[in-house]
């Protein structure tokens, strides 16, 4: 999932927060689609492992 900000933009990986979320705004049906292929919505390993390799900026909670 990403959200446009502007002229900015963000990604994120697909977990069990953004499955609430999906059944919060009354996407249960999206969120029921989204958990069969929940292993598909989630960075590479590469990724995880070098995030700054692949992203202009890192924001980490």
């Amino acid at each position: 999932m990403g959200a446009e900000v502007g002229a900015t933009t963000s990604i994120f990986p697909y977990d069990k927060k953004m499955y609430e979320y999906l059944v919060a705004t009354s996407r249960s049906e999206i969120a029921a689609e989204a958990e069969k292929i929940k292993d598909e919505l989630k960075a590479d390993d590469e990724v995880f492992d070098n995030p700054e390799k692949y992203y202009d900026e890192v924001i980490k909670d």
